[in-house]
């Protein structure tokens, strides 16, 4: 017997095997990834979901009470930021109302809780002055509420902008 002959009868061992390696490969890796993920999953929880969503329902009619509050007093505002972060806002209302002392406005990013920002505007005889702890940029949701919370206008714009933005009492319509 001549050594070629003898070699090609020989297999190499399992796990000298290229395939086997592949075919043990797919899966693992594979499992190794969805564990990845579930960790991931668990550890950055979602923050459009909140752990009470069930009150939150419930209170949602108190909610729409503020926006039809404010339709009620004829309330509307336009407000300006400027590059520097100074806010200016400017309260109107149909009905003559007593001019709140402060009134607060929240800039609401639309998923991240973290970037949103509450600012306490104070009144002058010109209107109402707040200034913004940062810089924003992006797309925000506006509230404006009066320091009892009694009644509320929104708006929506992207930051930073030059134009006037405008905020009204957000009413659903009967088909909505």
């Amino acid at each position: 017997m001549s050594g070629s002959t003898m070699s090609a009868g020989i297999s190499l061992p399992w796990y000298k095997e290229k395939w086997v390696w592949l075919l043990i490969g797919l899966p693992a890796s594979s499992v190794l990834f969805s564990i990845l993920m579930v960790t991931l999953a668990v550890q950055g929880k979602d923050t459009l979901v909140k752990d009470d969503y069930y009150k939150d329902g419930l209170a949602i009619n108190q909610e729409l009470a503020k926006d039809r509050i404010a339709q009620n007093y004829g309330l509307s505002a336009q407000t300006r930021i400027d590059e520097e972060g100074r806010i200016k806002l400017m309260l109107t209302s149909g009905i003559p109302i007593k001019k709140a002392e402060r009134l607060n406005i929240q800039f609401i990013h639309p998923t991240l809780a973290e970037h949103d920002y509450k600012v306490a505007l104070i009144a002058q005889e010109d209107g109402y002055y707040g200034i913004m702890p940062s810089p924003i940029e992006g797309r925000r949701y506006i509230q404006l509420s009066d320091a009892d919370g009694t009644w509320r206008l929104k708006g929506e714009s992207w930051l930073p902008t030059d134009a006037k933005i405008t905020l009204s009492p957000a009413v659903p319509t009967e088909n909505e």
